[in-house]
């Protein structure tokens, strides 16, 4: 089953592989919002060095249809 909340989804997944957040050097979430990327760096207690957020470089891009020609 997957948790519909993702610091629990990610604690389950360390807990199931036998680590702890420490143990992993880098981390990447599929998350175009940084305002949650930095909520799972808090709540996870991850490192900035060790959360990877490409948004700083490129950004989220969306258009809504209604802008499209």
């Amino acid at each position: 089953m997957v948790e519909a909340f993702p610091p629990k989804a990610v604690d389950r997944l360390l807990e199931t592989m036998r680590l702890q957040v420490e143990d992993i050097d880098l981390i990447v979430f599929h998350q175009a919002n940084r305002y949650m990327l930095d909520y799972l760096r808090k709540k996870l207690k991850i490192s900035d060095e060790r959360l990877v957020v490409t948004m700083v470089h490129v950004g989220m891009e969306i258009l809504d249809s209604s802008l499209r020609s």
